[in-house]
């Protein structure tokens, strides 16, 4: 955990774990760059045979957060945190409609008008708010329509046959593009179009690629699924990361996803009453959710800052402050 608590960010500021990500309807959500070591992270499937997705909450337990059926045939499944809470949603994509779950009830909460048929369909927080963008893929030219303002960008990557991903491949805490083509792998970080980054991973026929920050450094590792076993290789590095067993032959990967946590810790200024961190009784400060008189002193606390947020997110809580 670094000593300095704050830092700067591109598109705002941030926690040194986890990350201030923006203000998302009232909510200003800490997203998070990376889970901690011994957090467990979530995958997931959606079989579209008989459109059931299945989620874990846990991989070690192998404990389900999702499994169930949604959407129906023809659809195609994509996972992002929509809302902005901290947990990943599972959409379904069929011809430019969007229906999202946000609840994880298996209903749609939420529709969304964007794409046309024979896009493939992505999400990542481009703008920086802590919520996932609807992102299309068009035979090379992406479109990435903003969360914060609606408003659609387009970025020109790879052409009609490549398989894109999306993920922080820098580590800067914005979503980037990649396309998988035959086992090399095309990744944009800076630009608008062309390449930054060259790799080479996977590439037997019937591999799905994917992103994953799978070993939790804050920066997205290459991910091949291939009929039911997952595997893992950080950027530049060319040896295998580590694999993982989950789903079966015609599966699509979601992965990535934190699915479920077990809490959240909520934080709105000037709240009144008797403060236990739950949304209905959120502490008024930071500083009185540390137990702290001063945060200049950490002697002042009942426990130091940095003991709660090593400690916290390995149970699978959040830090929700509130507007």
């Amino acid at each position: 955990m670094p000593n300095s608590f704050l830092s700067n960010r591109r598109a705002g500021t941030r926690l040194a774990w986890p990350l201030f990500a923006g203000l998302a309807a009232g909510l200003l959500r800490v997203a998070h760059a990376a889970p901690p070591p011994g957090y467990a992270l979530n995958l997931g499937v959606y079989r579209p045979s008989t459109n059931h997705v299945y989620a874990y909450a846990d991989l070690g337990t192998k404990a389900f957060a999702l499994n169930g059926v949604y959407g129906a045939s023809g659809d195609l499944p994509v996972a992002g945190d929509f809302d902005g809470n901290g947990v990943a949603d599972l959409a379904v994509f069929h011809a430019g409609s969007w229906s999202i779950d946000t609840n994880h009830d298996f209903a749609s909460d939420q529709t969304v008008s964007f794409g046309a048929a024979g896009d493939v369909p992505l999400a990542g927080d481009f703008d920086g708010d802590g919520k996932a963008d609807p992102v299309v893929f068009r035979a090379g030219t992406w479109f990435i329509r903003y969360s914060t303002s609606a408003q659609t960008i387009q970025r020109t990557l790879g052409a009609a046959g490549d398989q894109p991903a999306v993920g922080d491949f820098d580590g800067d805490g914005l979503a980037d593009i990649a396309v998988f083509r035959n086992g090399t792998w095309l990744i944009q970080t800076h630009s608008t179009s062309g390449t930054d980054i060259v790799d080479h991973f996977g590439g037997l026929p019937g591999d799905t690629a994917c992103a994953v920050d799978w070993n939790q450094d804050g920066v997205a590792d290459l991910c091949i699924y291939r009929a039911g076993l997952w595997y893992f290789q950080s950027v530049g590095a060319g040896v295998l990361l580590d694999s993982y067993a989950l789903g079966s032959a015609g599966d699509v990967p979601l992965p990535g996803g934190v699915f479920a946590y077990a809490g959240a810790i909520y934080v709105r200024a000037g709240a009144t009453g008797t403060p236990d961190g739950s949304a209905a009784h959120p502490y008024p400060t930071i500083g009185r959710m540390w137990g702290c008189r001063s945060l200049d002193r950490p002697s002042n606390c009942l426990w130091s800052p940095n003991s709660l947020l090593s400690s916290w997110p390995r149970s699978g809580a959040a830090l929700n402050l509130m507007a």
